[in-house]
């Protein structure tokens, strides 16, 4: 809001356009930041060199694949020779900005993913002219909310197992003289967490759920930690799950847990070994494979990391579930990206994931 004011007193601006471009990709409103980024380009192409690539990827978020296409090639064709680096006598104040100038690295890791993103685009106008039947229905207010709900797992074919703040409404505050902004109806601390909850499949709706409640199995939730991402093992006595809190350094640091079921029901949740070692672990899923149980996890672990998330595994011992050293998935399915959400299909050999550099 505060940009758009400023934008009406000076439009020709490209400072300003780039800020408003840059929130609305924040926002994920793909349209007004495509249509920035492109005034950017044809404004300050020099003085944002990046502007060109940012508005080919917020066209291939709406579905503009071919205007994408020619934007992204476009890019190539302009940085066909190596880009040159910033000058040591460089204004700090532009060359510590990353957008302000070409860096040979990075331009280099542009081209590579310029030409997946264009596959994609091929990719997705070929399946438009041959579409395959899905239907992607909303789960509905029982089940969503406001804010973000995570980790969906099916209890069978009657309930579903989720991760949520389980909240509608905003904190209220006001503004109280001398003291500035003041919460009058502040959350509690544990009600700000992620938490299992689940809901029960309406009778006579095939995706309709009813009001969710509170999960209490082995009391998983914590009410200092954000907990999600359950995972039962193969024979259904052990339950794999992510607690997130803040560390030492009031970073948020994620780790994998798992709980027995036994003759005394779940015991209380145990970290798992090397996993809560070496960065963010998360994102369980316990398959077998073949005759050996293994545990697929999502962690940003540098040593071995093929870069940013990468996802690993680590075999399960059956004699006392010690785990393995946890190895890297391979190139096949890490990249310099993120690779997140791990499932695999026991029944045909498949892992599923999701990835930002595929």
């Amino acid at each position: 809001d505060y940009y758009q004011q400023l934008k009406q007193q000076d439009e020709r601006n490209p400072y300003i356009s780039w800020q408003l471009a840059m929130c609305y990709m924040s926002t994920r409103d793909y349209v007004l930041a495509g249509h920035y980024f492109s005034e950017v380009k044809t404004m300050a192409k020099n003085v944002y060199p990046y502007a060109g690539y940012y508005a080919a990827l917020m066209y291939k978020q709406q579905c503009e694949y071919k205007l994408a296409i020619e934007l992204f090639n476009e890019f190539l064709l302009e940085n066909k020779k190596n880009a040159v680096a910033k000058k040591k006598d460089e204004n700090p104040a532009i060359s510590n900005n990353f957008y302000r100038y070409k860096d040979p690295k990075v331009v280099k890791n542009l081209k590579k993913l310029i030409k997946i993103e264009i596959e994609g685009c091929e990719m997705a106008i070929a399946s438009l002219k041959d579409p395959q039947a899905a239907t992607v229905i909303n789960a509905g207010p029982n089940v969503n909310s406001s804010y973000t709900e995570l980790s969906p797992y099916p209890l069978g074919d009657s309930a579903l197992l989720f991760a949520t703040l389980g909240r509608n409404r905003a904190t209220n505050a006001s503004y109280i003289g001398g003291k500035g902004l003041i919460e009058t109806d502040p959350w509690k601390a544990s009600e700000f967490r992620d938490k299992f909850m689940y809901s029960h499949k309406q009778a006579g709706y095939v995706d309709s759920f009813q009001w969710p409640l509170p999960f209490y199995d082995g009391q998983f939730n914590d009410p200092n930690m954000h907990t999600g991402n359950g995972s039962w093992g193969p024979g259904g006595d052990k339950f794999y799950f992510s607690k997130c809190g803040l560390d030492a350094q009031d970073s948020l640091r994620c780790n994998i847990y798992m709980s027995k079921f036994g003759v005394s029901g779940w015991t209380a949740p145990d970290l798992m070994g090397d996993l809560g070692e070496m960065g963010h672990n998360t994102m369980p899923f316990v398959a077998k494979v073949g005759k050996k149980e293994i545990i697929f996890f999502a962690s940003d672990r540098k040593l071995q990391s093929r870069g940013g998330w990468d996802l690993w595994y680590s075999i399960i011992d059956p004699r006392d579930g010690r785990i393995s050293r946890p190895q890297n998935c391979g190139k096949m399915v890490n990249t310099k990206m993120d690779e997140l959400t791990p499932y695999y299909d026991s029944r045909n050999g498949t892992l599923y994931f999701a990835s930002s550099g595929q």
